[in-house]
């Protein structure tokens, strides 16, 4: 709030006594209804809630001083209040929320040392090893937590995930129910896109920062319904989320009674007595209550309102209609900073180029002047409230002789007190003015910045720079500017403000021009290299394509044109356009002499060439140790080639492309000419996939269990779990018990966490809850472990597997009892016709075999026969599309018990088609036992059993599901060995074997107890209602 407060020195020399001081007070007008909605949101932020709400309005109506009308009682409750103000002319990258934090930090750290003890455990425990992440960005949180451990360098989306990630963990520890946390965010309006997807990040989070409520102020007359802002508060709302809520209060115009109240309290008067003069400021102010103000400081100063020591009162022009009132805010406020002493006037002129906010410091390298005069030359601003002091060193400066310091008494940091008054400041410069200030302001804090200015020092040097290049006519400066610009890009890409990179980046290239390529190519590759990447992050792909077309014909060196290449190839991935990245990946394979053949002869021919050179290195065991203690790859030409490798298998892998074979083994073939890096040990992981595509499962285990190897010795959080997840998926469970898969999705999803490689994490995390539901968990957990990662799935935004965990969690829910009915899977969060719609028109299948999958045990398990064929048959339908996961053994071992439990509802012709297909299974699972009695032995014994009994081999039928319900139970499958029983019960009771019959129902009744299937119970309580 601007007030005009003056002390006796101000006053009009002929006025006396406390009326004739001019005072505007600071009573709050008008606003008791919107205090109280404000209030009312931190309540339910202090139960638990976490709250967005939104003050909008004009500039000058009152938002922000609304907002800290709430400050005082908001701390007499215990709470934390922070506060943050994003700036027209600064915009650094989540510069207002990290000061705000930054705030925070210094309460936390003038807490008693038993509670500074509390938070610095908290903090510690909760950011983990990648606590120098946030030191970064909040430095001062060293003083509580002390010196971290430096953090694996990432970039891209990976860091990104990892910041917010932290910085989710950090609201979570510090926003309890004993100090609810508001934060407080000033011009929206003007906020960065680093920011806003924070933001958006801290509402959207499903499982932390409860008590929590986030206030934001913005100009609703200055945003479109497509400003971003807005399109965020429109996203975020579609979201319904859970415990979150978001809402708006527009700040309106004064009301002429509020108006008249206000004039009145200022003159000490009577409000009958000025109603005329409240009418007159209502009609030229809108009721706007900043204007309010400034028109009644501007008839003061201008003696159009002075005090009558006659009469005791104030008194003004009686025809209201003749006083000189300006309508114009700007107006008012440029006339007011010009009665100001000229030297106050240019520090303000060059304080508004610094921002909002500016300190003394900074001021003093800018103007070229000593601390001390500075502080003595803004103090007529201070007394006029133009400008606020933020700590005590601005006083002190202004008082000692020279520029001596004291320690601890701040660095003399001022805001201005409104954003129009910034704003009349910097039109008080002309255009020129301004350059040359900004340009000379960027120079000085260059020189003052030491050799390698970074962060937000370096952003600040770099935006001065970029507003006064007009002024930079020299190629030498240019160039160096150009320098700088790719140095802030990466500083911004750095601190995943990938908008502001790309600015960086574009300017960067903007000034080199095309002459850049000739004169500095390789700081032309790494501003095309670095924007194209930042072009995709910022989502604009057509833009991404387009400057990679450019540089790509103009960069020089293979390597450099092979990086290109593969950064392309992995965008391509990211955009599911992987007919894109296979053709990108053929071109840049061919700058390394490697043509992929497209007749399948030569194609045959040359994958055959290259797997006799990998077995006459991988024929024994000692073979295999040479090759994964061999030697460190480090040509790097085959190091970008492998990269090109390894991102175009990706994208043959997941369009199901024949040629998916070469890029896997001509990686194993490099390393065996070139040496073992993290990317070959992808290599050896993929081509073992591939050995299991062919049944070749004990070669897919030697090449699988080299991978990891590997991956021991290079280990690389990006790419460890693309080994982990890989091996886990397709080789392990065909030679280990499928329960130990879980711990090695768990490591694979710790690299993700460490790394921020969320796509991979994501598929991680779905693994481990199918993997407990595939070994037969109890569903309770295997749903609590589903709702454990939910949040981290979403989080990755890939839309496949959202809906592929949302079928499969549907089935779990449905086993447990929470669906309406035993063959329905929806529930008030999902549909299963929309579900499947959607799984339908993905670029992969892989989705709907799983959901028919386990539809088909389901249906199977309640009896549903008709039901269960069809889902059995939707299964076998998308089955090629499962190169041979957990779930592809299960589409045998079920398919099999539904076409056996319908086979005397089978026509011949049927009985002879279903009869191929069930000797095919089990032929099948037989070849699986024989690699992993553990996991497959028990289910061919049970579908052998029932192959029997259809044979109406009674004797072979009954030893085999004695058999299978042992092997079951030996290995710890629950589920199958219910199952076992109930199919042993049903064989008995046809061949009228009453008491056995009931032994085995009984047994299997409290197995599918145990399992905690309460649907299945109540479908076999119907069933055997006799059953004691």
């Amino acid at each position: 709030m601007v007030l005009k407060v003056l002390n006796e020195d101000f006053a009009k020399p002929d006025a006396s006594g406390e009326k004739a001081r001019f005072l505007i007070p600071q009573n709050f007008y008008g606003r008791e209804h919107e205090i109280s909605q404000l209030m009312d949101g931190f309540h339910r932020a202090s139960q638990g809630r976490r709250e967005m709400m939104l003050v909008a309005g004009y500039s000058g109506i009152g938002k922000s001083s609304l907002v800290k009308e709430v400050h005082k009682p908001i701390v007499q409750k215990k709470g934390y209040f922070i506060s943050g103000k994003f700036d027209q002319y600064q915009h650094t990258p989540y510069g207002p929320i990290m000061r705000a934090f930054s705030k925070l930090v210094d309460y936390l750290v003038k807490e008693e040392e038993d509670q500074l003890k509390t938070w610095r455990e908290r903090i510690r425990n909760a950011l983990g090893d990648e606590a120098q992440v946030l030191v970064e960005a909040i430095p001062n949180l060293e003083l509580i937590i002390g010196a971290q451990p430096p953090v694996l360098e990432l970039t891209g989306m990976e860091a990104l995930t990892r910041f917010r990630k932290l910085v989710l963990r950090f609201l979570d520890t510090v926003s309890t129910a004993e100090h609810p946390l508001t934060l407080f965010l000033d011009d929206l309006q003007w906020v960065d896109p680093a920011s806003l997807g924070l933001l958006k990040t801290i509402m959207m989070d499903r499982s932390g920062s409860r008590h929590l409520l986030v206030l934001g102020a913005y100009r609703d007359n200055e945003v479109s319904a497509s400003h971003p802002l807005m399109l965020t508060l429109d996203e975020l709302a579609e979201k319904e989320l859970q415990d979150t809520q978001i809402s708006t209060i527009t700040i309106g115009p004064l009301s002429l009674m509020d108006t008249q109240s206000l004039v009145a309290d200022t003159l000490l008067s009577d409000v009958d007595h000025v109603v005329s003069l409240a009418a007159q400021i209502q009609k030229n102010s809108g009721g706007n209550p900043f204007f309010i103000k400034r028109l009644l400081s501007n008839l003061y100063e201008t003696d159009q309102l002075a005090f009558s020591t006659a009469e005791q009162r104030w008194i003004w022009n009686e025809d209201v209609d003749a006083i000189a009132i300006c309508d114009n805010v700007a107006v008012l406020l440029a006339q007011k900073l010009e009665t100001l002493p000229e030297n106050t006037r240019n520090l303000l002129g060059l304080a508004s180029c610094l921002g909002n906010h500016f300190d003394l410091e900074t001021l003093s390298i800018i103007s070229s002047s000593p601390k001390n005069e500075i502080a003595a030359g803004l103090w007529v601003a201070v007394t006029e409230e133009l400008i606020i002091p933020q700590d005590i060193a601005c006083s002190y400066y202004r008082l000692v002789p020279n520029d001596s310091s004291i320690e601890g008494i701040g660095q003399g940091r001022y805001t201005f007190s409104h954003d129009r008054i910034q704003e009349a400041a910097y039109l008080l410069l002309s255009p020129e003015e301004r350059k040359k200030t900004h340009l000379n302001a960027g120079q000085l804090l260059l020189e003052n910045a030491g050799d390698d200015p970074t962060g937000e020092a370096l952003l600040d040097i770099v935006n001065h720079l970029n507003l006064s290049v007009d002024l930079i006519s020299s190629r030498n400066e240019i160039e160096w500017l150009a320098a700088l610009n790719l140095s802030a890009g990466m500083n911004a890409k750095k601190s995943m403000a990938y908008n502001a990179a790309r600015d960086y980046f574009k300017q960067g290239i903007e000034l080199m021009g095309r002459d850049g390529w000739y004169t500095h190519p390789n700081t032309m590759f790494q501003l095309y290299r670095e924007g194209i990447e930042a072009e995709f992050l910022c989502g604009d792909t057509p833009k991404a394509n387009a400057m990679f077309d450019v540089a790509v014909e103009l960069v020089l060196d293979r390597q450099s044109k092979g990086q290109l290449y593969e950064l392309m190839i992995r965008i391509s991935q990211n955009d599911y356009a992987y007919d894109r990245g296979i053709e990108l990946g053929l071109i840049a394979l061919r700058l390394f002499d490697i043509v992929i053949p497209n007749d399948q002869e030569m194609y045959d021919a040359a994958c055959g060439e290259i797997l006799s050179e990998i077995s006459e290195h991988t024929e024994s065991e000692e073979a295999l140790r040479e090759l994964a203690n061999g030697s460190e790859m480090t040509d790097n030409d085959i190091i970008v080639c492998c990269g090109i490798l390894h991102e175009m298998w990706v994208c043959l892998f997941m369009s199901e492309n024949p040629r998916v074979l070469f890029p896997a083994i001509k990686l194993i073939q490099l390393s065996i000419s070139y040496g073992q890096s993290a990317v070959t040990a992808v290599g050896y992981i993929f081509f073992a996939l591939i050995q299991t595509m062919q049944k070749n499962y004990d070669a897919a285990y030697t090449f699988g269990k080299l991978a990891m190897e590997l991956k021991e010795r290079f280990t690389d959080p990006l790419l460890s779990p693309k080994v982990l997840n890989t091996y886990c998926n397709f080789v392990n469970h065909y030679k280990d018990h499928v329960g130990n898969n879980i711990p090695l999705y768990e490591e694979s999803h710790r690299f993700c966490q460490q790394s921020g490689e969320i796509w991979w994490g994501a598929w991680a995390a779905s693994f481990i809850r199918n993997a407990r539901l595939i070994k037969g968990d109890s569903l309770d957990q295997v749903k609590a472990t589903g709702e454990k990662y939910a949040d981290y799935i979403h989080e990755a935004e890939f839309a496949p597997l959202i809906h592929i965990m949302h079928a499969q969690m549907s089935k779990i829910t449905n086993l447990l009892g929470e669906t309406g009915t035993r063959t329905s899977f929806d529930t008030p969060d999902y549909n299963e016709k929309e579900t499947e719609d959607i799984l339908a028109a993905m670029p992969f299948n892989m989705g709907l075999f799983w959901h028919n999958v386990t539809k088909t045990l389901v249906y199977y398990l309640y009896g549903e026969k008709k039901l269960a064929m069809e889902a059995a048959l939707l299964a076998e339908q998308f089955k090629a599309h499962d190169p041979g996961l957990m779930q592809f053994p299960d589409h045998f071992f079920f398919s099999t018990l539904v076409f056996t439990d319908n086979w005397e509802n089978f026509t011949d012709e049927e009985k002879s088609h279903y009869g191929e297909l069930i000797d095919r299974n089990v032929d099948q699972m037989n070849t699986w036992r024989q690699h992993c009695m553990e996991n497959y032995r028990h289910r061919y014994l049970l579908i052998y059993a029932e192959r029997e009994r259809i044979k109406d081999k009674k004797q072979a039928a009954r030893l085999h599901y004695e058999l299978a319900i042992d092997a079951a139970r030996e290995n710890g499958y629950i589920h199958h060995e219910a199952m076992a029983n109930e199919c042993a019960a049903r064989f008995h009771q046809r061949n009228g074997n009453d008491q056995d019959a009931k032994r085995f129902l009984k047994e299997a009744r409290l197995l599918y107890l145990q399992w905690g299937a309460k649907r299945k119970i109540e479908v076999f309580d119907e069933e055997y209602p006799d059953l004691d």
